[in-house]
């Protein structure tokens, strides 16, 4: 298996906790990229649980699964931010892209630099379909308005070849199938799983 790469499709974004012990494991503190309208950061008391699709981000640092200097979120606008969410994550040093900082080209190359920053050492991808405006993709369990077009999403997934080495795993999350518009949803997140696996 040496040089495989892990593909995971989901349902709740919780499960990316699982892959990045995984990992970790392997490989050590990781990158990541994470593409989200939400910065799943939460603490668990907010949910009652501390393993949950708004706190997995957190948990993974807390274990010390990821390196908080290698990673970016893009796509952030939910308006349920809590504010100790946030300060946790600029605590720890997490880079937050909104939709408009992603378009502000005033900060294109600062994006570049977030981005190659990801990919210094081995790097998890993390994709949930929310990220998209919800007119691509309806049928996500929290979709919010203003999301990224698929060209947008897409140069991000790109981005990532451009790292010295390839993401050593990586997610696409959050299609809710019983949900009105599963269908659409699906076959754009079947066209992302493609790009991140080209």
């Amino acid at each position: 298996l040496a040089g495989s790469r892990t593909l995971l499709l989901g349902g709740d974004h919780a499960l990316t906790l699982g892959a990045l012990r995984a990992l970790a494991r392997q490989h050590g503190s990781l990158g990541l990229l994470h593409l989200d309208a939400h910065p799943d950061a939460a603490d668990g008391a907010a949910w009652g649980t501390d393993i949950h699709h708004g706190t997995w981000l957190r948990q993974a640092l807390e274990e010390g699964l990821l390196d908080p200097e290698r990673i970016l979120q893009a796509g952030l606008r939910a308006p349920r931010f809590d504010a100790d969410e946030l300060a946790f994550l600029q605590a720890v040093g997490v880079r937050m892209w909104t939709p408009a900082d992603l378009r502000d080209p005033l900060l294109a190359l600062r994006l570049k630099e977030d981005l190659a920053a990801v990919g210094r050492g081995p790097a998890y991808l993390s994709l949930d379909l929310d990220v998209l405006d919800p007119s691509l993709v309806p049928a996500v369990a929290e979709p919010v308005p203003g999301g990224l077009s698929l060209p947008e999403t897409l140069r991000l997934i790109h981005a990532a070849r451009q790292w010295p080495e390839p993401w050593v795993g990586a997610d696409l999350m959050e299609l809710a199938p019983t949900l009105e518009g599963a269908e659409t949803s699906a076959r754009v997140a079947v066209h992302l799983a493609l790009h991140l696996l080209a």
